[in-house]
């Protein structure tokens, strides 16, 4: 039963952690692309103009 107990407590913390560092990272990013999207842009179409040609 503690076995169970132990890997069922495991299994919830590691979903906390990937939950937090999910929304901190989107949150983080998020205010990264406001402030240079026009560099992510710019990199992005030279990206996909090399798999145009």
């Amino acid at each position: 039963m503690a076995l169970n107990m132990n890997a069922l407590l495991a299994g919830i913390l590691v979903t906390s952690f990937i939950s937090a560092f999910t929304v901190g990272g989107k949150a983080f990013f998020k205010t990264v692309a406001m402030k240079k999207s026009d560099n992510i842009v710019l990199v992005v179409g030279k990206i996909l103009q090399v798999f145009h040609k």
